[in-house]
C-alpha cells in the first residue's frame, strides 16, 4: 500500500508539471526545477531553496532537486 501511495504521488507531481508548461510529461516538478537550476535561471534558483528545505525537513537529505533529474530520460 505505501509503494501504491508513493506512485500516486509521483503521478500527481508529473502530471502538475505538465499543467505547468513542462516538456517531459515523465518528469517531476523537482526534476524540471534542478534542470532549470543548473543553468542558472533565477527563479528555478528559488524555487529550488524553497522546495529542497522542504524535502530535507522531511528527512530526504540535501540537493533534492538535482538529484532527482533523471539524465537517460531526458528527451523521451
Amino acid at each position: 500500500m505505501k509503494r501504491y501511495l508513493l506512485n500516486l504521488l509521483i503521478a500527481w507531481d508529473q502530471w502538475l508539471n505538465c499543467l505547468l508548461a513542462g516538456n517531459n510529461p515523465d518528469e517531476t516538478i523537482s526534476s524540471a526545477v534542478g534542470r532549470k537550476a543548473i543553468r542558472g535561471v533565477r527563479w528555478a534558483l528559488r524555487a529550488e531553496r524553497v522546495i529542497n528545505w522542504i524535502f530535507a525537513a522531511l528527512g530526504d537529505g540535501p540537493n533534492h532537486c538535482r538529484r532527482m533529474i533523471e539524465w537517460d530520460e531526458r528527451g523521451k
